[in-house]
């Protein structure tokens, strides 16, 4: 590796420490338990070090990361021929109400975290990257891969699903909540992901592979 490549490399590794506790967000909201979630985590850090030649400066490296993580979890709910949801541990056990909340609102805010639960894959996966991850109609339409209209109609879809489901006629409620208030997420344990571990060079990620959980992993139980 000459030495620009050298700085490409380590400019990637920067860039999926910050991004880390996103991704491990994201792969809780996406896998059945936590240990699937940091197995999910894991499999995303080792492709993006592995291939990080394959990363085009200049453009969003959180949105490529996320890609990778998309895709990695489609080919293993093909392969397994599972649904996504089926046997998720309870929302709030990962997605945190904030203090100081009245009863009603927290009432509210436990029955939304069930009905996206009960959400079909698809819009499910739109509503987590476009109100809980904050992406753009679009970037979650590159993430996905699908078109920015059919993401659309699955926000559409899905947030008229949450509206039935809480028993009520304004969706647009809904929608308020998810997207202005992102402080019901706990990220207490994710943020300490970027600061406690080093990720690994090139060589240790090849090697890796033969590992069942690499060393940056493990950290995630401490």
């Amino acid at each position: 590796m000459n030495p620009s490549e050298q700085q490409q490399f380590d400019d990637i590794k920067k860039r999926l420490l910050q991004v880390l506790p996103r991704l491990l967000r994201y792969a809780r909201n996406l896998s059945s338990s936590s240990s699937d979630a940091e197995d999910l985590l894991q499999s995303t850090s080792e492709r993006v070090l592995s291939r990080w030649h394959q990363f085009r400066p200049g453009t969003d490296f959180d949105r490529w990361a996320f890609t990778i993580m998309r895709s990695i979890r489609n080919n293993t709910l093909r392969s397994e021929s599972v649904r996504l949801g089926s046997g998720h541990e309870d929302a709030s056990e990962r997605l945190v109400a904030p203090d100081n909340q009245s009863p009603e609102w927290n009432k509210t805010y436990h029955q939304l975290l069930d009905s996206i639960e009960k959400l079909p894959e698809n819009q499910r996966q739109v509503i987590l990257l476009v109100y809980v991850e904050g992406y753009s109609y679009g970037a979650a339409a590159d993430i996905l891969g699908i078109p920015q209209g059919t993401v659309m109609s699955r926000i559409g879809r899905g947030r008229m699903n949450l509206a039935s489901e809480l028993n009520t006629n304004d969706p647009n409620s809904m929608s308020t909540k998810l997207t202005t208030d992102n402080s019901h997420v706990n990220t207490s344990n994710s943020d300490n992901v970027a600061q406690k571990h080093s990720l690994p060079n090139e060589h240790s990620v090849r090697k890796s592979a033969s590992r069942t959980k690499p060393d940056f992993i493990s950290v995630l139980k401490q």
